[in-house]
């Protein structure tokens, strides 16, 4: 279900209080603003705080593009601007009047910020904190916490759909379940609710999605066959967190900056590697079939070589012919790995994937060797990183849990949903 906030009922509930909404200029750029204003400088009406948005019908169709998303899709260039802000104008909630035009620049937009409702000043604060320090400058209104603070709606973490629970299910409940020991595949459960997120190919422009530890699974296509094993598909946030380059569509991307999340071990650790840390390797040359890996990297993304690494005995095992990077030995036999597996009502022994590539994707790394914290002791683990997932690999680790597959899910969330002021 879609869950998301009208902006246009939101539009129209401050205009009936205050008699409509007129053009004027805050900060050199303009504004529609509700008249008569009354508002002290700091934003406060009594007991009620203003918040601000952006208004992809006033000004998208200006320098030539078209006012509709689907027309302003297909008429390239700089229009796709216009498109842009339609996929976000509806969405986001800012703060501040400057925090609005930011993200409008920022998506290069032809529209215009505009002043939304009043909110009760409890609640303007729940979702940006204290005005005179904010923790955050906008808000999604499809975030759970978000719909809750404004709606006072709640939904339990249940799971979005029965072909994504029949996902998490084949691997996972055996886990959960406790009738087998190893790493988790997705989690032990969503940490979201059903969610809506922009996809310019999906009915309406929005697919359900949710979000687990370790990925977030997606419906693109709610009409199409529910037997494939691509029915439900997960992301390939990977690419999206090294690139910054954030997909909204199958040839459509906003760009924001890589992030810098480490990809394994405590959140803390100064010195392992981030996503960032592997843009810079991305076109690396394949290491080849057979060969011993003793390559490393560090945080900078500096690639050096180890020889003594040589005695761990890890080799190449695949090179993939569609993206020309190797496959780690370990993370090969993982992708490819059996054991007990639920799926139709009842366990039995099978490929825990129904194919290779199904939930790590295709590699965009080579893997390498780094120095990583895992809690509170650094330790030496493989890494190598894939479209959808980061696979590490930990010598020392029991053999269940020496192949995981990092929290790229959480890492993904916090880096889209999470936006920090500054």
């Amino acid at each position: 279900m879609d869950r998301r906030i009208d902006r246009r009922k939101f539009l129209k509930q401050s205009t009936a209080v205050t008699g409509g909404l007129a053009l004027t200029f805050s900060a050199g750029f303009p504004v529609l603003a509700r008249t008569p204003d009354s508002r002290s400088p700091a934003g406060v009406i009594g007991e009620t705080m203003v918040w601000y948005g952006l208004d992809p019908e006033w000004g998208a169709g200006t320098a030539g593009c078209p006012i509709t998303p689907e027309d302003t899709h297909t008429h390239g260039g700089s229009c796709h601007a216009c498109h842009a802000c339609h996929l976000h104008g509806d969405n986001k909630i800012f703060a501040t009047a400057e925090a609005a035009n930011a993200n409008r620049a920022h998506l290069h937009c032809k529209c215009l910020v505009y002043e939304g409702g009043d909110l009760p000043a409890n609640v303007w604060e729940a979702l940006f904190g204290d005005p005179g320090n904010l923790e955050r400058e906008h808000v999604d209104r499809r975030w759970d916490w978000v719909i809750e603070a404004l709606t006072g709606e709640s939904c339990e973490l249940d799971y979005a759909h029965p072909a994504i629970e029949a996902t998490w299910a084949r691997t996972d409940k055996p886990v959960i379940d406790g009738i087998i020991a190893r790493t988790w595949m997705w989690g032990p459960g969503p940490f979201t609710c059903a969610m809506q997120e922009s996809y310019v190919e999906a009915p309406g422009g929005m697919r359900l999605v949710q979000y687990y530890d370790k990925s977030r699974m997606e419906i693109t296509n709610p009409g199409g066959d529910q037997n494939s094993i691509w029915y439900v598909t997960n992301g390939l946030l990977v690419v999206e967190l090294i690139t910054g380059d954030r997909q909204m569509g199958h040839n459509d991307f906003d760009s924001y900056q890589p992030a810098e999340v480490n990809v394994a071990g405590d959140a803390d650790d100064p010195n392992g590697p981030t996503y960032k840390t592997f843009g810079s390797v991305l076109n690396s040359s394949p290491l080849p079939v057979g060969s011993t890996i003793t390559q490393t990297i560090n945080r900078a993304g500096v690639v050096s070589n180890d020889p003594s690494l040589a005695a761990q005995n890890v080799t190449v095992g695949h090179l993939d012919a569609i993206t020309n990077h190797s496959v780690a030995s370990p993370f090969w036999a993982f992708m490819n790995s059996s054991g007990t597996v639920y799926q139709n009502g009842a366990l039995s022994n099978a490929n825990l994937f129904p194919d290779p590539v199904f939930a790590t994707g295709r590699p965009i790394t080579e893997p390498y060797w780094a120095q990583v914290k895992v809690a509170n002791t650094v330790q030496l683990v493989l890494m190598q990183c894939f479209e959808r997932r980061c696979l590490t690999y930990t010598p020392g680790n029991d053999p269940a849990w020496q192949v995981e597959a990092g929290n790229v899910g959480q890492h993904y969330y916090a880096w889209r949903y999470a936006p920090q002021v500054g």
